[in-house]
């Protein structure tokens, strides 16, 4: 890894491994005295000063003792690239140059212009960090660090936590112990502050399992970081959770590809702007989104500037302290108390002055409606002038749109009252020709247009209406229908959207005319079930316009689609507004206030299921009580609420008004509707036995909402005041108990919730994906229960990670990423042990040889259906067909790999690529294992001539003659041969030559897979929970193929993942004894005619060694009992209804009818001269 050149001592502690002219490659020397190694580790780990273990310097040529670092790598193959590198294109001009210290300083400066050339970071602290990181924990490579900072774990070891995209790791290494954890954000379920002296941080994840990270000198900053980037995972947790395929996807073809990559959606914009240091992330990355969620502005905007200014507008609003911001497309203002705010869009800004006067820092605006705003600036005058150049350029790049802007505002009815003081029938809003549902009386209505018209004029209107105290008390009231549209959309904020992206909702029209989806099915089931009292839907017309706004939104999230209860809110919608802003109405209901509700899981109607069951029982206990204790059910009743808005529960009048204040104050006020709903009728709920009790209860409460308030509920005071207005209703009461009771309910509040009970809520919703999954495989291939789940697991989080997934399926390079945490021994493509005799020839081999054979599997085994992708079934499907059976069946697997034409046979190159890959398989195995194999791959190449076919034999004739003395003799040379065939038959019994490859495929190939996958994080791993991960199949092959799993078995090493090498008896393992000098399989020339006759057919009995469809095909290798405590062992005796004892003696007691095959006395050992091949009788 290259980095910008810096100083560097040469110390002894490096030693040179190559050197040329000024430069040298040198490796970290590791103490002798491990109390000193100890020593020395733990101040690398507390001072985070471990650094790679190569590098590459540029010598100083007088002072000798230093020079300037210019590369580092974690292994001798990454260095010795960059070696090659830079001996290939800097050494060649070093040595035109005879002064040394020229040499030096050309030499630097040549690096430094490379990597600014390529755009390399040449940060050598980011580096230095990327590499520990790398270097401690088993990450994938493409994981880069966002931030690190020291802590300490469970307040004892003092470390480093680093935190990348994906996974949050510490490291800490003291006095000799190491301590290393690895965590998925993905795998979170709670982030909370910790620690007596508020330094800390608490991290839990799914198992139950609790992480405290404590004397965090950043911990605000941390935590920050760590909740956006939870945020992040759950976003993707949903979206690779949703359906297959997603509601919205088209039923043929392919889905439009319209605004997919940028839509103005709220999860588009969710990404961490990694560019920005991790502190200016987190700062600027929360500023923006209080903005967003303040002010009700699209995600896309950023915060430019802030400043403390007095705002005048007219005679009502004078010199009010407060703060402005600039952004992208808009100006803001908030009061000091937090009363009145103000959103102006940069578009619709008709002029721009500065005040008059030297002195004045301040600037006037008339908007499109002739309303003057005046800003105050309290700054000092050079920040005044960047704020005014900053303005000024944002203008400009606004001004093409004013007059887009101003001819949708002449559309809004506001205007159209203002200058008529009348408005006429608008086909685009339902309601002005087929009437409003519960329309008020007109003295009443008519009232309420003339206050707020009066509002307009002297505070502005539409999108530039300063909401004072008095707009919201307005709004509480209840809104004119003739304006409510508008003010809906002016509440919310779609407005903003639907002026940045006009024509939008009609080309989605366009670009997705015909498609047809689950989604689309699903509307039209519901769009005759949607308000059918209204008589505007009682008409075709009516229809069509909520099919279209429904069909849109499918269209523009397709992940989404169509969910239960869309359909009411929209039909409610539609009456006051036209279809485009109804659209846009939905796409913030769906996307920002109610995020999740209408998915296919409804995560965001269960979140809040779980906010409003923890606010219950904080500020109602005694009603939290019988939910809790399972009198009634909390979902049964409040999620028909939340889901509708209440339009489904109240009368028609009420549920707008619940829509007037919903719109304008977002999701808190659900919770503060529900709370006062449960105070007004708790006495009746404690006496409700049932939820049809209190059903019922709810129902009539819900039916005299609209009535008025008794005469004696009413005060004295307000009985005196003459007013025009209409006598309280008991929704009027309701609202001034949720408002007044509970007011603490904040935005704050509710999203820190949200954010508390999403993680759990997420885990729950896993956990049934995964049964749902897992009961819905139409064929489980011989595997557990638990073996399904963490197959699921490991599945679904290769989905997770996955760029390319398409219907919950994944694609070659998903399935590559899968293979490798399943199989890491073989499944990576980096070669993870150096080899002294691997060049790097040899490496470019091995890598395109692992190529073919991954693409082979996937191809042959994973992808059966030919699409490009594999599901969960065809995973399962798939990893049964390498684990089921016997070894004759891996080796027919391994030849159906390397028949890459199907034509029967293998030919001589697939021959050659089936050797490349088994030593592909066995590269990262230990050098006598790896040099063991390399002899056996040889000697089959060698042998392969016996048992190929020649031109003119057919399969099944005799393919080989043996001579007197024993040894086979081709029946026709192969060199030059174009006609090589190697059949199946042929290749079992080259591979039954070579007890090594034998033992491969009979017991190392099936152990190389891990299912179950050991915690990373647990000190002390059980010998069994390892010994269980690295294969199940072997264990079952005991059971299913006699004795010789035993043997591969005892010759193996529990206590190692199975990344690591299976020992032989030439090396024997820890812990188990060595066997016998007569135990070590040694394989005579056989009667390979007569092999190849016996293997001229596939098995079809007994799954096992044991062929019992020819009764001829036995093993006489011997055997150790498992190892005690095996997992497994126990369950699969006891299965069968016998303790493992009993199971071992029937196998015995089965094998002894069979004495050459191997009884427990008396045997030959295969090395004897009586030995004979264990697969001919």
């Amino acid at each position: 890894m290259w980095i910008a050149p810096s100083h560097v001592l040469l110390s002894p502690l490096w030693e040179d491994i190559m050197t040329a002219d000024l430069l040298c490659m040198q490796k970290q020397k590791e103490p002798e005295n491990q109390v000193l190694k100890s020593i020395m580790g733990t101040f690398q780990s507390v001072l985070d000063t471990k650094k790679a273990t190569f590098r590459i310097v540029i010598q100083h040529p007088i002072e000798t003792e230093s020079g300037q670092l210019i590369a580092t790598a974690r292994s001798q193959r990454e260095i010795e690239r960059d070696w090659k590198q830079i001996t290939e294109h800097l050494l060649p001009e070093l040595k035109t140059l005879d002064d040394p210290r020229e040499k030096f300083h050309f030499g630097v400066t040549k690096v430094s212009s490379w990597l600014a050339s390529k755009g390399v970071s040449g940060d050598s602290q980011k580096v230095q960090v990327q590499t520990s990181f790398l270097n401690q924990f088993q990450v994938p490579e493409t994981e880069n660090v966002i931030s690190y900072y020291a802590c300490a774990y469970q307040r004892v070891n003092q470390g480093w936590m680093y935190i990348s995209q994906n996974y949050v790791c510490f490291y800490a290494f003291l006095l000799g112990k190491e301590t290393k954890i690895i965590l998925q954000h993905k795998d979170i379920e709670e982030l909370e502050r910790d620690g007596v002296l508020r330094d800390g941080i608490r991290i839990g994840t799914k198992g139950g399992r609790n992480f405290l990270f404590t004397n965090l000198f950043h911990r605000e900053e941390t935590f920050d970081l760590l909740q956006q980037l939870c945020a992040d995972a759950v976003d993707r947790i949903i979206k690779s959770s949703s359906t297959e395929p997603p509601p919205g996807m088209p039923s043929t073809g392919t889905a439009s590809t319209l605004f997919s990559e940028d839509d103005g959606s709220e999860s588009s914009r969710r990404s961490i702007d990694r560019t920005m240091s991790p502190s200016e992330t987190v700062k600027t990355r929360r500023k923006n989104q209080y903005y967003h969620r303040y002010y009700r502005i699209p995600e896309t905007e950023v915060v430019y500037a802030e400043a403390s200014v007095l705002v005048s507008s007219g005679e009502n609003i004078t010199n009010i302290p407060g703060d402005c911001a600039i952004t992208t497309n808009y100006m803001t203002f908030v009061s000091e108390s937090r009363q009145s705010t103000l959103v102006i869009p940069l578009a619709s800004i008709k002029r721009v002055e500065k005040l008059k006067g030297s002195s004045a820092l301040g600037l006037t605006l008339v908007t499109l409606h002739g309303t003057p705003l005046s800003f105050q600036f309290i700054v000092r005058r050079s920040i005044f002038d960047q704020l005014c150049k900053m303005l000024v350029q944002n203008l400009r790049a606004q001004m093409h749109h004013f007059k887009l802007v101003k001819a949708e505002a002449n559309l809004l009815p506001s205007e159209e009252l203002m200058a008529t003081k009348k408005i006429m029938p608008n086909s685009r809003v339902m309601g002005t020709t087929h009437g409003y549902p519960s329309p008020l009386a007109p003295a009443e209505e008519k009232l309420k247009v003339k206050t707020w018209l009066k509002y307009f004029e002297e505070r502005g209107r539409c999108f530039t209406t300063f909401k004072t105290p008095a707009f919201y008390r307005m709004v509480r009231g209840g809104l004119p229908n003739i304006l409510r549209g508008e003010l809906w959309e002016c509440c919310c904020g779609s407005v903003y959207l639907r002026l940045e992206n006009l024509g939008y909702y009609e080309e989605l029209h366009a670009k997705n005319k015909d498609v047809k989806s689950f989604a689309t099915d699903e509307i039209e089931k519901d769009l005759q079930r949607s308000l059918p009292e209204y008589k505007g839907y009682q008409e075709q017309a009516g229809i069509e316009k909520l099919r279209r706004v429904l069909y849109a939104y499918s269209f523009r999230d397709p992940d989404l689609g169509y969910g239960q209860a869309m359909n009411i809110v929209v039909s409610a919608l539609l009456i006051f507004m036209s279809e485009e802003q109804a659209f846009w109405v939905l796409v913030v209901l769906c996307e920002r206030m109610l995020s999740g509700y209408y998915s296919t899981t409804m995560i965001g109607a269960q979140v809040d299921l779980k906010v409003f069951e923890h606010l219950i029982n904080e500020m109602l206990p005694s009603i939290g009580h019988l939910f809790s204790a399972g009198t009634l059910e909390l979902s049964i009743h409040c999620l028909p609420w939340f889901l509708s808005l209440f339009i489904n529960s109240m009368p028609t009048s009420c549920s707008y008004r619940i829509m007037d204040c919903f719109l304008l104050q977002g999701p808190r006020l659900l919770f503060q509707l529900g709370l006062a709903i449960l105070k007004v009728n708790a006495n009746e709920l404690r006496d409700a036995g049932d939820d049809a009790t209190a059903m019922d209860i709810f129902r009539r409460y819900f039916a005299q909402l609209d009535q008025a308030l008794p005469t004696d509920a009413i005060s004295p005071q307000s009985q005196q005041k003459p007013t025009k207005q209409p006598a309280p209703t008991n929704l009027d009461k309701l609202f001034y108990i949720a408002f007044r009771e509970y007011s603490s309910i904040t935005d704050e509040m509710v999203a820190d919730l949200r954010k508390q009970y999403q993680l759990k809520v997420i885990r729950g919703i896993e956990s049934y994906a995964r049964r749902s999954a897992i009961r819905e495989l139409n064929n489980t291939a011989g595997f557990e229960q638990y073996e399904l789940e963490a197959l699921y697991d490991r599945f679904a989080t290769a989905l997770f990670y996955s760029e390319a997934k398409a219907n919950q399926k994944l694609d070659y390079v998903g399935f590559q990423k899968l293979l490798a945490e399943l199989a890491p021994s073989w499944g990576r493509l980096e070669v993870e042990e150096e080899k002294e005799t691997t060049t790097e020839n040899d490496k470019a081999m091995q890598q395109e040889a692992g190529r073919r054979l991954l693409e082979a599997i996937f191809t042959v085994v994973m992808d059966t259906d030919g699409d490009g992708h594999m599901d969960f079934q065809d995973f399962v499907n798939g990893l049964g067909r390498m684990f089921e059976g016997n070894f004759l069946n891996r080796i027919d697997l391994f030849f159906d790999l390397h028949d890459t034409e199907k034509k029967g046979y293998l030919g001589r190159n697939d021959l050659i690529t089936f050797t490349e890959s088994l030593l592909f398989m066995v590269r990262n195995m230990p050098d006598n294992e790896y040099t063991k194999y390399l002899g056996a791959i040889s000697q089959v190449l060698q042998a392969s001539p016996r048992f190929c076919l020649s031109p003119e034999e057919k399969p099944g004739e005799e393919e080989i003659s043996k001579s007197n003395t024993g040894d086979a003799k081709p029946v026709k040379s192969v060199a030059g041969d174009a006609e090589f065939k190697f059949m199946r038959g042929g290749l079992r019994a080259c591979v039954l030559t070579d007890a090594t490859l034998e033992k491969f495929f009979d017991s190392v190939f099936v152990g190389t897979f891990q299912i179950l996958k050991v915690d990373e994080n647990s000190a002390n791993a059980s010998v069994s929970e390892i010994a269980g991960s690295w294969g199940r199949a072997t264990l079952k092959g005991v059971f299913r193929g006699g004795k010789s799993m035993f043997k591969a078995m005892s010759s193996s090493s529990f206590g190692k993942s199975s990344g690591d090498s299976i020992q032989t008896q030439d090396n024997q393992t820890d812990g188990i004894p060595e066997e016998p000098a007569s135990a070590v399989e040694e394989v005579k020339p056989v009667d390979t005619a007569k092999l190849a006759e016996a293997l001229s057919q596939r098995p079809t009995g007994q799954s096992g060694l044991l062929d019992t469809s020819g009764a001829d095909i036995q093993d006489d290798s011997t055997s150790e009992p498992l190892p005690e405590g095996t997992p497994g062992a126990s369950a699969e005796a006891e299965s069968g209804g016998k303790d493992y004892m009993d199971m071992l003696d029937e196998v015995d007691r089965f094998l002894d009818q069979f004495p050459e095959a191997g009884g427990s006395d008396g045997v030959k050992s295969p090395g004897s001269d009586n030995a004979k091949s264990p697969l001919l009788k």
